[in-house]
């Protein structure tokens, strides 16, 4: 109540109100949560009743089906109904009815990927003239031998383990129960990577409900039907919806951004706009929603730090963190992994596949917003430590131990300018194309790794090649600045003064009184 009054008010703002809309959303979750077991603990205890009204079996069918609708096209699954349920009066426990169809659905939603299929079919049975239910879908299936076991409670199949489609186990238990309370029967067919049928049969005749309590009308149960049901389909939508992806302009990709960029990789719509929202009034935000979407982005913006769930469809989180630290373009990229699976061989693999931190969930964003702000302190010290090393970066691996991708970098595109030095066309642009990156994502790699731009990183090896020459004392100034790329012997002699707080003659003179 006091969730829905601030909803109410119109001075509520746009991030309050997003805030409060997912406190609600939580809440009706853990409502449904908790209602279910109940609902399976009055079923094992024989204190639930059915209470049936007569009214329009297909109506109430077709107001479920269609609550379906939005969600289906959001996924981009087809979704196909076939309702040809033609007994004229029938009695039936709207509610009951409700919670097994939603219950089989969202399963059949739940485990279809796009451009998949979930049919539904209703008819009447021949002889009996109950109500027959078939649902089928083309999602991942079920392996034979979990057939047995799919409606115990919490029971969770070991094929979808990984997936982010996991959910309590209580949906199917609770549908045998109550289709079991109703008479009727249930069947489930399901075939690995094709598949899965579940055919339900229920008595709607009062001479085939002997137990049942007798209402007059089914009229507020369907008007109940209609008003509860879009938060219902709210809680298996994971869609995209309106997440707000931070963009990064020319002038950030040039360094004038004085914020860092975390990319947020969670299949859950609420915890990614949740983490993004809260970390927005310090870095800026982009968001993706499963490993492989997150992978291109990270390829596109080469994000400052990444935060990403595990269990995910497509690259989960372990997967992606090993692709991304075996890449040279994102190896410096520090990983935070957040996930619900926090025993100690989980925790290991991730750390294993070059994580940086993992978090279990549920976690506080205090935690999660300190060890972001660590990781990224932690690499800019590194970064300092780098660059003040990019003139003497080894030729050779060291010796003790071999040279991480970014140490292999740095050497790599200091020898590149080391073979181009006396070249004064050899620029960024050019730099980018051998290395083989675009010019945003040279910038922003040896930003990460070495905190300078690549103008000055070239500038640097120059300066440092120039200071060398000056006093090995080979050749005049003036060609010591040719040689090194620089055409025009003023510019050349403000880049030094700038570097080393001398102008080049006062260094050579400089050097020469210290050896006196």
């Amino acid at each position: 109540a006091p969730i829905e009054e601030k909803l109410a008010s119109p001075s509520l703002n746009a991030l309050d109100r997003r805030s409060f809309q997912l406190v609600r959303r939580s809440a009706n979750r853990l409502l449904t949560l908790i209602n279910q077991l109940l609902d399976l603990s009055k079923l094992e205890a024989k204190k639930m009743n059915l209470v049936v009204q007569q009214g329009n079996m297909n109506e109430l069918l077709r107001v479920v089906a269609a609550s379906f609708d939005s969600f289906a096209e959001t996924r981009k699954i087809q979704f196909q109904k076939d309702i040809q349920f033609d007994l004229p009066e029938t009695w039936f426990d709207s509610d009951k009815l409700e919670k097994i169809l939603c219950n089989i659905l969202i399963n059949a939603f739940k485990f279809t990927q796009a451009e998949g299929a979930v049919t539904l079919v209703a008819e009447t049975a021949p002889h009996t003239y109950d109500l027959r239910i078939r649902i089928t879908d083309t999602g991942k299936g079920i392996p034979e031998h979990e057939l047995p076991y799919v409606f115990y409670p919490f029971y969770q199949t070991r094929y979808n383990e990984d997936d982010s489609s996991m959910g309590t186990g209580l949906g199917l238990s609770l549908v045998k129960e109550l289709v079991n309370l109703h008479h009727g029967t249930i069947d489930l067919t399901s075939t690995v990577n094709v598949g899965t049928t579940i055919t339900i049969t229920i008595p709607v005749t009062l001479n085939r409900l002997p137990n049942a309590t007798i209402k007059p009308s089914v009229q507020g149960s369907l008007r109940y039907l209609l008003n509860g049901m879009d938060e219902k389909i709210y809680q298996l939508n994971d869609q995209r919806g309106v997440d707000q992806r931070a963009t990064q302009n020319e002038d950030e990709a040039d360094g004038q951004s004085k914020l860092e960029t975390v990319l947020i990789i969670e299949d859950n719509h609420d915890l990614r706009n949740f983490i993004s929202n809260s970390l927005r009034d310090q870095f800026i935000t982009l968001t993706a929603v499963n490993g492989e979407e997150g992978y291109n982005l990270a390829m596109e913006s080469i994000p400052d730090l990444i935060i990403s769930d595990v269990m995910m469809p497509i690259l989960n989180g372990i997967e992606l963190s090993a692709k991304l630290k075996n890449d040279e373009r994102t190896s410096h990229i520090p990983i935070v992994l957040l996930t619900a699976k926090a025993d100690k061989d989980s925790r290991i693999e991730g750390l294993q596949k070059g994580a940086d931190d993992y978090l279990a969930k549920p976690f506080s964003m205090d935690e999660l917003r300190v060890r972001v702000t660590n990781l990224i302190e932690q690499r800019k010290k590194l970064a300092a430590k780098y660059r003040a090393a990019i003139p003497s970066i080894p030729i050779e691996p060291v010796l003790h131990r071999e040279l991480t991708l970014d140490e292999k970098f740095l050497l790599r595109a200091s020898k590149l300018v080391e073979d181009n030095i006396s070249d004064s066309l050899f620029g960024v642009e050019q730099m980018a194309k051998e290395i083989g990156l675009s010019r945003a994502q040279l910038f922003r790699k040896l930003k990460a790794i070495a905190g300078i731009s690549p103008n000055e990183f070239i500038n640097e090896i120059r300066l440092q090649k120039a200071a060398k020459l000056i006093l090995s004392k080979t050749d005049t100034l003036a060609q010591i600045g040719y040689s090194v790329g620089f055409n025009e012997q003023s510019y050349f002699a403000k880049c030094f003064r700038k570097k080393f707080g001398v102008s080049p003659s006062e260094y050579a003179n400089k050097e020469v009184g210290q050896e006196a």
